[in-house]
This record gives structure tokens, C-alpha cells and sequence, in this order.
């Protein structure tokens, strides 16, 4: 069932369809998705109407990514969170998401991303350099509710350029960041969210940039999404 969620990852630009996704089921953490798909497991088209169950048999341990303690989290955030960069199973390189292009430079160790204009986050909210700026400075805030900040050592500090545009300076090389960023460390939680979570509120509604909304969560047993009908995929979902 892995492989289902992670499809989305690196099939969804090559046609798989998403539609609509709820679901029950006790005990367990679901993810349901509406989609169609051929019997070989290739992407298919579709009108639309059926259902997806993917099941796991670990809760989610936590709603906010950078306070995430269990390996198979990041298969229930795809829906919701999109990542800086996506990662290419066939390649095993990172690839264009959130970030249009990239750059390091000379001495490798400044990164600068270069990002997608014209995404919002679900609350409306704009994606852009200061929200990145935000969500990394989080991560590496040395808050102890913070689990993830040990994924990327590597990184002192980062600053805004100008709205599309992010540096990232790093205290040794790390040719290896791009990818890093391509999985939670690198998922995008909005704004209002994070100031909520970093306020000390709790069970804060998670809102990112991705193809899905979260309708309703019920802690150890399921998560019920609805369409982003603004996604920034035309088409998709």
C-alpha cells in the first residue's frame, strides 16, 4: 500500500488521478483516496467515483511534520504537505516541486532555491520565500518539541532574497540536501499553522500547499481529505 501514496510523488505529473478520499477504519490509520487505476498498476484516467484505502497499521504520531517520530508519517502528509523537491525513485534524484530551480554555489556552501510563484496554501495564504524561511527556522530552532532538525545539521541559517528566492548557508558541503529536502524536512506547512503549533496550540488543523485538505481527524483512528480545488497542478487532483 506504500507504493500507492508514494505514486503520487512521482506519477501524479505523469497522469494518475486523484479525486475525491474518505474514509473509516477502526483502529488503524487510514489514508482514502478516490482514484482510478489499471489492474497492472499503471496510471489510468478516470471520470471520476470509486474508492482508495490505504491502512496503516502505526497512528500517525503527530499532524506537524517537523514533530514527527515515526518513519511512516511522511506516507499519510503527502496528501496534505508538499515538499520543497520531490524525489525520483527510478533517478534517486531530487526534482523541481515547490523549488522551480537550484543552485549551489562555488564553494558549495551557499544553496539557492529559486520557487514556484502563484501557489497558495489551502488557507490562501501565499506560498513564498518568507514562508520557507519560517518553516526551516523551525526546524532549526532547537525547540525540543522538534524531532527532525538532526536531517539537516548541515544548514546555519537561511535568508529571504526576495519573495521567489531563498539562500541557504551551510556549515559544510552537502550535495545530498536537495534530497533531504524532498521529504519531511522539506514539506511546507503554512504560515498560520506553524505560529499556532510554535504558540503551544494543540491539534492545529494541518494546512499546506498539496492536493488534498484535511476535513476531519479523529487521533488513532482516521483522516478524512477533501479535493484542494485550487491545487497548483492544473488538472490534479
Amino acid at each position: 500500500m506504500m507504493n500507492v501514496v508514494q505514486s503520487r510523488r512521482g506519477g501524479i505529473r505523469r497522469g494518475l488521478r486523484w479525486v475525491k478520499l474518505t474514509a473509516v477504519v477502526s483502529s488503524a490509520l487510514v489514508l482514502a483516496t478516490a482514484c482510478a487505476s489499471s489492474g497492472s498498476g499503471s496510471p489510468a484516467k478516470s471520470d471520476g467515483g470509486g474508492q482508495l484505502v490505504v491502512g496503516s497499521a502505526f497512528p500517525l504520531s503527530s499532524l506537524d511534520p517537523h514533530e514527527s517520530i515515526s518513519a511512516t508519517d511522511p506516507t499519510m502528509y503527502w496528501a496534505v504537505y508538499d515538499s520543497l523537491f520531490s524525489f525520483n525513485p527510478a533517478t534517486q534524484i531530487a526534482e523541481p516541486w515547490l523549488v522551480r530551480t537550484w543552485a549551489f554555489s562555488a564553494d558549495r556552501l551557499t544553496l539557492t532555491l529559486h520557487l514556484r510563484t502563484g501557489v497558495k496554501f489551502t488557507d490562501g495564504e501565499a506560498f513564498n520565500a518568507q514562508a520557507v524561511k519560517l518553516n526551516l527556522d523551525d526546524v532549526l530552532s532547537g525547540s525540543s518539541k522538534v524531532t527532525i532538525a538532526d536531517e539537516i545539521p548541515m544548514v546555519k541559517s537561511v535568508d529571504v532574497v526576495n519573495d521567489d528566492t531563498v539562500e541557504l548557508h551551510l556549515s559544510t558541503p552537502s550535495s545530498a540536501l536537495p534530497l533531504i529536502l524532498s521529504q519531511r524536512t522539506g514539506m511546507m506547512m503554512a504560515p498560520a499553522q506553524l505560529k499556532k503549533v510554535q504558540a503551544g496550540q494543540q491539534n492545529v488543523t494541518p494546512i499546506g500547499t498539496g492536493p488534498f485538505i484535511v476535513q476531519k481527524y479523529v487521533s488513532g483512528s482516521y483522516i478524512q481529505y477533501t479535493r484542494n480545488p485550487n491545487y497548483w497542478q492544473a488538472g490534479e487532483p
